[in-house]
């Protein structure tokens, strides 16, 4: 929706492919995120800051969402291993 909107040529260019690619990372990604319940949190406290005109804030939220899968793999790769099984609700 928001790059329909967006009026801009490029973007709605670059989107579909860029989609495409990415559709074999949205499994993994929810998996690192805590699953599609916490995710959705995410776009709806996105969506509930763009109802209220806060681009800034949706900016922000829309980063942090796209950085947590990235940091919580560093976070293993740097032997926080433990980091996994928290995300499900499992503790070691």
């Amino acid at each position: 929706l928001f790059v329909d909107r967006s009026e801009n040529g490029y973007l709605q260019a670059l989107f579909p492919p860029l989609m495409d690619q990415m559709r074999r990372f949205l499994s993994p990604s929810l998996d690192l995120r805590g699953g599609m319940r916490r995710s959705l949190e995410e776009h709806d406290a996105i969506l509930r800051a763009v109802r209220v005109g806060d681009g800034e804030l949706a900016a922000a939220l829309i980063s942090e969402h796209i950085r947590v899968p990235q940091r919580i793999l560093e976070a293993v790769e740097h032997g926080g291993e433990s980091v996994l099984p928290a995300l499900n609700g499992h503790h070691p």
